[in-house]
């Protein structure tokens, strides 16, 4: 791949995108797009050719995935110590133009402990759902997705764990056994997401909190659950056709819904909260479940647990 080499008396100068990068001393000092799979033949490869070079402040690395359909994909690790300066991005206005199939037992996107600046524009579909993540953040990892990422047939779609942050406002998550998990301590902002066809549609769990106002969750097992002194804020978030609960708080773990969150026909509880739990319905529409409040609104019970309005 070419390089062009810069004195120092250009660099302030390097303000245009260029197909190739253009490097001083190993480091990449203007905004550098390369492309899969004209330039690379995976993004992993992609990567593997960063790994050396550093990204100087205020520059950015886009990895652009063509349109096509992409077979027996590995695992994409995110190592690079500059990661919060690279960009995946696929198709962003139709994600189902740019899609990603992971070969058997590989997991999706993955970081740990770094944080990766943007991702953006794939379909990630997994070959089976036993210990597979789509775009899996962990040990104080972060990553920002855009809103055109659909994630089908993981373990988890979205996985958020030990004190990790997913952004993920306007993504989808079907067929896994979990679509949008939040674990140990981490934080997720799924709002505006969707969730279907997942034994459950969104977790929190063992101190985590989701953010998923605006969010749908339906024809799952379990719409929404907090678990283990957790917490979700669900203002205007919809649970319906859910196989068992729309929305359910457990063990310490609290939910927060609005006026305009909606839980309908689930076929159990509209909302189940014990012990030691809250729900705060704010008058929200809870209709035509098996039994739409436990306890009872404005009750105790379950353990010492309350739906209240």
């Amino acid at each position: 791949m070419k390089r062009l080499f810069l004195s120092l008396a250009c660099l302030g100068f390097a303000s245009v995108v260029y197909s190739a990068p253009i490097e001083f001393v190993g480091t990449i000092v203007a905004d550098t797009t390369l492309n899969v799979p004209s330039d690379f033949a995976t993004i992993q490869d992609a990567l593997s050719y960063l790994s050396d070079k550093s990204i100087a402040d205020e520059v950015n690395v886009t990895i652009q995935v063509a349109d096509g359909t992409y077979s027996d994909y590995a695992l994409v690790e995110v190592t690079h110590k500059d990661s919060d300066k690279i960009k995946l991005i696929g198709n962003t206005t139709n994600c189902n133009l740019c899609v990603l199939n992971f070969a058997a037992g590989q997991g999706g996107i993955y970081i740990r402990g770094r944080r990766l600046g943007y991702l953006d524009g794939f379909k990630l579909v997994g070959t089976d759902t036993v210990g597979t993540h789509g775009i899996y953040a962990r040990d104080n990892g972060a990553i920002y997705c855009g809103p055109n990422i659909c994630v089908e047939s993981f373990d988890s779609g979205f996985w958020a764990e030990h004190s990790s942050s997913l952004r993920v406002n306007g993504c989808r998550a079907s067929s896994c056994v979990i679509g949008f998990l939040s674990s140990y301590c981490s934080s997720m902002y799924a709002q505006s997401c969707k969730s279907w066809s997942n034994s459950k549609g969104y977790f929190a769990s063992s101190g985590a909190t989701i953010n998923g106002s605006n969010s749908s969750s339906s024809n799952n097992i379990v719409g929404y659950i907090a678990w283990g002194s957790s917490s979700m804020n669900l203002e205007g978030a919809i649970a319906r056709n859910n196989s068992s609960v729309g929305f359910q708080a457990s063990l310490g773990s609290s939910i927060g819904l609005s006026s305009n969150s909606i839980s309908s026909g689930n076929t159990s509880y509209g909302i189940f909260a014990s012990r030691g739990s809250i729900v705060y319905a704010a008058s929200a529409t809870i209709t035509n479940n098996a039994v739409n409040y436990s306890p009872s609104l404005g009750t105790t019970g379950n353990q010492n647990s309350l739906i209240t309005n």
